[in-house]
């Protein structure tokens, strides 16, 4: 489960004075310049064009500067407050278009460091509302509208940042594009707009790939007549779980030569993972390689691999000098260690894997609790697992919704009918987002007709249809623990439905690939 992790930089703070404005802005920003934002002005005094020939008063021009440097220091609650101070001074209309924006935009950003989004999104509206040419402030503004949940508003500006800055796209978190494009709603053609600018752009993702998402984009181009381009979304696609898509969607037939050697799934498995030893060994500093290494490891079967994948570079992070970074993305270091532990657990290594999400559990709040209570669950240990089950402090939907199924995986267990019922209405919440969680919720409850009828409508539904026929796949897998017996049978049974088979033939096929399934444990 990867986590949402903000990354974007900070604007750089002003430093020396001039005569027209408070100070210099970012030099990516200069050349911008922007009419003033509208105020009221009274009938008598200079005009705003008179005041910005004479300038600000030094005194304030000092104000302003030592509130944009005062996020440099760490202190996001301080720096917010001076902002706010300066901005509701007269003497803010005075300063330049430019400065007025980066202004908005550290604004934006420290409200974003002090939990208040809303705040932080109409700043940095205004930012952009003044003209902005900066690439940080559609960035910021993305990730703020997704963590809002307003997706077809953080679509359209990592739509607007893709079609304006290509070749910069690499330099983004790509767990912020990955989710944002998953959200992306199809309506109006917002997910489209989004998947062809990224497509144009020609995103590797830094050479890791892009998954699924130019299955997605084919399924798009598809529906609207377009068929121009779908051979080269399949050509692009080089992840296994998206030829599994194309291979078992049968819109795509014409398109796809099943003979071909790139058409074969363990073959393609096993090439995404040459290509990602290759990144890796040219590209030492670059951790996320390491974290898809080791999924892609564990894809075609190679769990001891991941293991001293995973020992090697906790090694190299131990050697290393105190306070020195040794990759350029530290952040993705709770993944090596998860990653480390889904392969102690697909070889059946139960209480090495348990220390291993402990210890990942302690380090950020990246979701690690919750791993380690589905692991404890599945294995029969219900009380440890309601212990180890700790949300983060901003749990995202999908957070709330893995605690859930965590919670019934507990009480169906136990027995205990009333926690059941709660859980089990908390997962309903979501069922939207995940038609499978919801689906493995009614399993795991007994309701195996209602689960039936979700499946069906879900096979006809193009929004959720992709992952619906995934989930219906066979691949390799470890032995099931006790608790994920009636899951897993429940999969097998609706699998062999007549109903359900009906449903699938429509547009698609079941078949048995020789990988296992990808990301699960």
């Amino acid at each position: 489960m990867k986590a949402w992790m903000w990354t974007a930089c900070l604007l750089a703070a002003s430093q020396g004075l001039c005569a027209q404005s408070a100070a210099p802005v970012d030099g990516h920003d200069a050349h911008h310049q922007q009419p003033p934002a509208a105020i009221s002005l009274g009938k008598t005094g200079p005009s705003l064009h008179e005041k910005r020939k004479q300038g600000v008063a030094p005194a304030y021009a000092r104000q302003w500067r030592d509130a944009m440097a005062l996020g440099d220091n760490g202190d996001a609650a301080d720096a917010d407050r001076a902002l706010a101070t300066v901005m509701a001074r007269p003497e803010f209309a005075v300063l330049s278009a430019d400065e007025q924006r980066a202004t908005w935009s550290r604004a934006g950003w420290m409200a974003i460091a002090t939990g208040n989004m809303e705040h932080a999104r109409t700043l940095l509206r205004q930012a952009l509302e003044a003209g902005s040419d900066n690439l940080d402030d559609y960035y910021l503004l993305a990730q703020v509208e997704a963590e809002l949940g307003h997706a077809d508003a953080a679509a359209h500006s990592l739509t607007q940042l893709a079609e304006r800055w290509p070749q910069r796209l690499d330099d983004l978190d790509p767990a912020a594009i990955f989710g944002i494009a998953h959200k992306a709603p199809q309506a109006h053609g917002v997910e489209r707009r989004l998947l062809e600018a990224l497509f144009a752009s020609g995103w590797t993702n830094r050479g890791l790939g892009v998954g699924e998402l130019w299955y997605q984009l084919a399924s798009l181009r598809l529906a609207a007549g377009d068929t121009q381009g779908i051979a080269e979304a399949i050509r692009r696609s080089d992840a296994p779980e998206a030829l599994v898509s194309f291979l078992t969607d049968r819109r795509f037939d014409a398109w796809i030569d099943r003979q071909a050697p790139g058409m074969d799934v363990a073959y393609v498995a096993h090439q995404r993972v040459a290509r990602l030893e290759d990144l890796v060994e040219r590209r030492p500093d670059l951790l996320e390689a390491r974290m898809e290494l080791g999924y892609a490891l564990m894809s075609v079967g190679r769990h001891e691999d991941v293991i001293a994948l995973s020992d090697q570079t906790q090694a190299e992070m131990h050697a290393a000098s105190s306070g020195a970074a040794v990759f350029v993305d530290m952040q993705y270091t709770v993944w090596i260690l998860d990653n480390r532990a889904s392969a102690l657990a697909r070889l059946g290594r139960w209480d090495e894997a348990i220390t291993q999400l402990r210890q990942a559990a302690k380090m950020e709040e990246q979701g690690q609790s919750i791993n380690l209570a589905r692991l404890l669950c599945n294995l029969g240990r219900t009380r440890e697992a309601a212990d180890a089950l700790v949300l983060p402090a901003r749990p995202t939907p999908d957070g709330k919704r893995h605690a859930a199924a965590v919670r019934h995986c507990i009480a169906v267990q136990e027995g205990d009918r009333a926690a059941a019922r709660k859980a089990f209405a908390d997962i309903r919440r979501y069922r939207n987002d995940s038609t499978v969680s919801w689906i493995n919720a009614l399993l795991r409850a007994g309701r195996q007709e209602e689960a039936a009828r979700v499946l069906r409508n879900a096979l006809r539904d193009g929004e959720h249809w992709s992952a619906a026929l995934a989930s219906l796949q066979t691949y390799r897998r470890r032995a099931p623990l006790p608790a994920e017996q009636v899951v897993i049978d429940g999969w097998h049974a609706l699998a062999q439905r007549k109903d359900v088979q009906r449903a699938v033939d429509k547009a698609g096929r079941i078949e048995a690939f020789d990988i296992y399934e990808p990301y699960s444990d």
